[in-house]
Parts: C-alpha cells; sequence; structure tokens
C-alpha cells in the first residue's frame, strides 16, 4: 500500500483512480481534491489531463455543458488525449446546436486515423439524421475545391456508400499516382508469398525467428523481417508492413 501513498510509485494512478470512482459516486467535491492532489506535482501532467477530461466527459454524458471547456483545453494539450477531447468536443457541439463545430470536430478525428475506435464513433455521429445533411452539404462545398486536403475531407465525409464520395476518390487517387512525392507509396504492391526470400535455396539455414515467419507468425518473427524484407526492395518492405500491421 505504501506504494499509492502521495509520494509512493503508484501515487498517479492512484489518485486518478480515486477522481474516478469519487465523480461516479457523485461527490464531486472529492473529484476535485484528487485532482488537486495530482496537480500538486509537475510530472503528473498527463494524469491532470485524463481527470480533466474524465470530468469533462462526464458533465456532457449528463447533458451538462458548463465548465467544461477549459478541461478539454487541458486534455488537448497532451497528444495522446487530443483525439478524445476532439470527439468530445464535437459532442458539446451537438448539445449546443452548433452542428458546424460538430462536424469540424467529429472530421479532425476521423482524420488523424479513420480506422480508430473514436472515429467510427465520430462517423456514427455524422451519419445520424441530427448531422448528416449537414454534412453531406459539407462534403458537396468541399468537393469543388482545388487543394487535396479539403478533398480528402469530402471524401471522408461522404464516404464510399455516396456517389461523389466515389468520385472524390477517384480524383484524389488520379491526382496522387500523378504527384512524384506520394506516387510511389501509391504503386507499391504486396510481393506473392511464394516470392518471399523465405524460400530462397541460395541462403543458410532459417533462425528460429525466420522459422516462425515461415509458419505465419508474424507476432513472434518480427525481429527478423527487416532482415528478411530488405526495405531496399520497396515491395518486399511493403509486405512485410502489410504483415507486420495485421499481427498487431
Amino acid at each position: 500500500m505504501r506504494d499509492a501513498q502521495p509520494e509512493g510509485r503508484l501515487a498517479a494512478p492512484s489518485l486518478l483512480a480515486a477522481l474516478r470512482v469519487d465523480e461516479r459516486l457523485g461527490d464531486r467535491a472529492q473529484a476535485a481534491a484528487a485532482l488537486a492532489q495530482l496537480a500538486a506535482r509537475r510530472e503528473f501532467r498527463l494524469e491532470v489531463a485524463s481527470g480533466e477530461l474524465f470530468l469533462a466527459v462526464s458533465d456532457l454524458a449528463r447533458g451538462r455543458t458548463v465548465g467544461f471547456r477549459p478541461r478539454l483545453v487541458t486534455a488537448s494539450a497532451q497528444s495522446t488525449l487530443a483525439p478524445f477531447a476532439g470527439y468530445w468536443r464535437g459532442r458539446a457541439a451537438e448539445l449546443e446546436r452548433r452542428g458546424s463545430d460538430a462536424i469540424t470536430n467529429y472530421l479532425d478525428v476521423i482524420r488523424r486515423d479513420p480506422y480508430d475506435p473514436l472515429a467510427v464513433a465520430a462517423r456514427r455521429r455524422l451519419t445520424a439524421p441530427a448531422l448528416a445533411p449537414n454534412a453531406v452539404v459539407t462534403g458537396q462545398r468541399l468537393s469543388a475545391s482545388r487543394r487535396t486536403r479539403d478533398l480528402v475531407d469530402a471524401w471522408l465525409l461522404l464516404g464510399e456508400s455516396n456517389p461523389l464520395g466515389r468520385t472524390v476518390r477517384a480524383a484524389l487517387a488520379r491526382r496522387l499516382v500523378a504527384d512524384r512525392e506520394t506516387s510511389p507509396f501509391l504503386r507499391l504492391s504486396r510481393v506473392p508469398t511464394a516470392r518471399w526470400p523465405l524460400w530462397s535455396r541460395a541462403r543458410p539455414a532459417a533462425t528460429g525467428e525466420e522459422a516462425l515467419l515461415a509458419l505465419g507468425l508474424w507476432g513472434d518473427g518480427a525481429p527478423a523481417a527487416s532482415d528478411l524484407f530488405t526495405r531496399g526492395e520497396a515491395d518486399l518492405a511493403f509486405t512485410a508492413a502489410l504483415e507486420l500491421a495485421r499481427a498487431g
């Protein structure tokens, strides 16, 4: 238990956990006291931001829109929490009937990583009846832009199910293929398994990690990937990246 004391190794997570429990129990005074203890230590900045975010989300989830902004600003200052803060700024904008601001914040979350669970939740909000009409209009407006970023945003808003969204995606692909810097990435292709260096007879006997790769266990054999799938051969490096991503 000494580790959980104010000077202990687990002081920060313990205080943050206490804050969350107190808030869930409806004891905002005790939650505020835990936050004050965290704020007294400069090295606990991330935990302070996490606590501020939790209190802001708690208020917004209950439909309270008073006092949440400074808390979300504090959370946004920590890069790991910025997507969460952006999503909840969108939720706050919805509560305050600021549809355009909600769309802007949700779009920022999606733009960061379209496949992140927060981005999936943001996309769900954008396709709900309250925001969908304005989101489509915004996407249509952006689709007329000459800026690549605007076209990306238009595609993210309209999606593949919208004919204009598919048109914008095709236009983006043409533009990026014609660009000297992005073209090489778009022309990469996965090397068929039969052509992987693992099977080369000219190589010495496989190491244990290489054998794991040969069995498809990329998570366990990952250290051998950089030697076999050399970055000097772009398609091989791309293939390794795909397999490693699939393995998490």
